[in-house]
């Protein structure tokens, strides 16, 4: 069974994107901008001559944009039925169907467009990111391969490779793309440049090359990215005084029971973000746990919080019982203390379905037992581990 293994390292990085956010660079969220004139070969986005054409298909932008996706499908169609000629409106069917979560219709409006327009930047791309989250990273290489030899001196094939390495943990090859992205984003003057700094540091982040990661974060803030507070406060951090380890751990404990013990309010949202901050700084520093991230036991998609509370919870357990090699222990008593935040702070927490599910096993008698059968499932050999410090 296939792990996902997350170095805590990268929570300064997902809070502001998850690689590719929902897997896709913002860039590619954003539809092609209302198209006007043609030519009769069909070399570039040349938009439609047909008036009723594209009545449609700014109808279908409006749609989208008010979250009706349903509506936008309906408007790109008789657009398309207007001019079947018309690449722009394919391109964006293909993205409206990725969105609505259905790959093959989303692939199939994708190569009626490369069908008009092979050289199209935009359905290359958005192909090469649906087998991105369909997770067939082949074929995502591929396309993206594909993209590089008809489009090379676009970046956006080069930073896709980049993004699907640093999945697939192929890190060496991950910093050989991004490297090129990057150097044609320079080339080209493009304004999106720091997203490849952002992406390489995220990469580094991979490797624990700690001074590599502040370096392109420094390059990205320079190109203009908006870095949180934890990015910033990791380019600023600085070596501290030496303190003992009895006292750092009781320090870091300290800190972990405030967060468990002060429910989530206005008035401790301030502190709150500090002393996360503070303890994800911690982690960069020692060498006392080593924490296992398994999808089966962490759903840290789209929950920030559930991989902070998680590592917290195992954090906590290892500190206090001083055994790291207890992994059914300290994932338990991780599980329940992410479910213990999670149903303290409800008001506050959008519902986790995943989470639900761990409280019904708990209050069923089942949890240990799921607990054990996913950990002692674990290859150690064949698995990365997270260090956090």
């Amino acid at each position: 069974m296939k792990k996902v293994i997350l170095t805590i390292l990268l929570i300064i990085c997902f809070s502001v994107t998850s690689l590719y956010s929902d897997k896709t660079p913002e860039r590619n969220l954003k539809f092609m901008s209302t198209p006007d004139g043609a030519n009769d070969e069909i070399t570039g986005y040349n938009g439609t001559e047909n008036p009723e054409a594209l009545r449609h298909y700014n109808s279908a932008l409006d749609a989208f944009r008010a979250n009706k996706p349903e509506e936008a499908v309906s408007f790109y169609k008789m657009a398309i039925q207007e001019d079947p000629r018309f690449v722009e409106a394919y391109d964006n069917l293909g993205r409206v169907y990725r969105g609505m979560n259905m790959p093959d219709s989303a692939i199939y409006y994708y190569d009626k467009s490369l069908e008009l327009f092979p050289k199209g930047e935009f359905a290359n791309q958005n192909k090469a990111i649906v087998y991105f989250y369909e997770e067939d990273y082949d074929k995502a290489i591929e396309q993206y391969e594909h993209m590089i030899d008809i489009l090379p001196e676009s970046p956006e094939g080069y930073y896709g490779l980049a993004q699907v390495y640093l999945q697939t943990l192929d890190l060496e090859d991950a910093i050989t793309s991004i490297d090129k992205a990057i150097e044609l984003y320079i080339k080209k003057e493009s304004p999106i440049l720091s997203d490849g700094y952002v992406t390489k540091a995220l990469i580094y982040a991979r490797m624990e090359d700690i001074q590599n990661v502040k370096k392109n974060l420094i390059l990205a803030k320079e190109n203009g990215a908006v870095l949180n507070e934890n990015m910033l406060r990791l380019i600023e951090s600085e070596v501290e005084e030496e303190v003992s380890e009895e006292d750092e751990t009781e320090k870091v404990l300290n800190a972990i029971n405030w967060i468990l013990d002060n429910p989530m309010s206005e008035e401790t949202n301030e502190k709150r973000e500090e002393v996360l901050s503070a303890l994800i700084m911690w982690t960069f520093k020692t060498d006392k746990v080593t924490i296992y991230l398994t999808p089966e036991l962490t759903p840290v998609e789209d929950c920030k919080y559930c991989l902070q509370m998680f590592s917290i919870g195992w954090s906590k357990y290892v500190l206090e019982n001083g055994d790291k090699e207890d992994l059914i222990g300290a994932a338990l008593f991780a599980i329940r203390t992410l479910n213990n935040y999670y149903s303290k702070n409800r008001d506050f927490l959008e519902k986790n379905e995943r989470l639900e599910e761990f409280i019904e096993l708990e209050l069923e008698g089942g949890l240990q037992e799921k607990v054990r059968e996913v950990i002692e499932a674990i290859d150690e050999e064949n698995t990365s581990k997270v260090i956090v410090d």
